[in-house]
């Protein structure tokens, strides 16, 4: 994660100094695969088993405003922002918006079938920018969080698993969407640099294809079978408003393990 520093402003006809910050938020995770859709059930255990397989994703969000209050309190009438959202996350190794490993790279081939994630925000935006290949696809205001859901759209994708780990062969890219902040759902008193946490759901399904062993078991049931990995992620982290305007350095999340079993 990056410190992140603003240029220092003067107000007109104030001699109260302003900040312009950026708070930078990013994580990256495996994530466990649930299976669903089991085509066959499970043979015997005498059968070969399935290669483990693992998704892994990335996530985060950048915040840019200013001028604002010495403290990083947002000023009504003065005060304007920017956020992303990034589908991927540049600052935790360049992890793509979605990628897979695999105990045996170059044998197992993944189709991703639908992916689509979103952002819950404690303010409203107006979606200036989104990048090829995906739609903005649901926004709704919920339990005090605007939330933003976005969907991939150049689906299906086959991916062929080269990886063993983290951040895994890149099945959707980093990318990212980016919009105004809404003035008018800035809640009063409005601090950003309080802002601790950020929340995704994600939900996306996905088909390995074992093509050395096309017919072997695993506890997700045969090869072939459709898999759902969803839930939501929180990420955590404390910015820290400083008088020369550093916005805070954003905390990390969580990577590696092998995700779900192969099947």
């Amino acid at each position: 994660m990056n410190d992140t520093t603003g240029a220092e402003t003067r107000s007109s006809g104030d001699e109260r100094l302003l900040h312009r910050r950026t708070v930078v938020k990013g994580a990256a995770w495996s994530l466990p695969a649930i299976a669903v859709a089991v085509a066959a059930p499970i043979a015997a255990a005498s059968g070969q088993a399935c290669p483990t397989v693992a998704p892994y994703y990335g996530a985060s969000v950048t915040m840019s405003y200013g001028p604002s209050a010495p403290d990083g309190t947002w000023l009504p009438g003065q005060t304007t922002g920017t956020i992303s959202v990034g589908f991927g996350d540049a600052w935790r190794g360049t992890f793509p918006a979605w990628s897979y490993g695999t105990s045996a790279p170059g044998q197992v081939s993944v189709e991703t079938l639908t992916y689509s994630i979103t952002y819950y925000l404690p303010v409203g935006v107006a979606w200036t920018q989104l990048p090829s290949g995906w739609s903005l696809t649901n926004s709704a205001f919920v339990n005090g969080e605007w939330a933003y859901t976005f969907t991939y759209t150049n689906l299906p994708r086959t991916t062929l698993v080269t990886a063993t780990g983290a951040p895994g062969t890149m099945a959707i890219p980093l990318s990212s969407a980016t919009g105004t902040v809404i003035e008018s759902t800035v809640p009063t008193g409005w601090n950003p640099t309080r802002w601790t946490q950020f929340r995704i759901y994600l939900d996306v399904t996905w088909r390995p294809r074992f093509l050395n062993s096309p017919g072997c078991v695993s506890p997700a049931g045969n090869g072939g079978a459709i898999r759902t990995s969803r839930g939501f992620r929180t990420h955590s982290l404390s910015i820290t408003a400083a008088g020369n305007g550093t916005g805070g350095t954003g905390g990390t999340g969580g990577t590696g393990g092998t995700g779900g079993t192969g099947g």
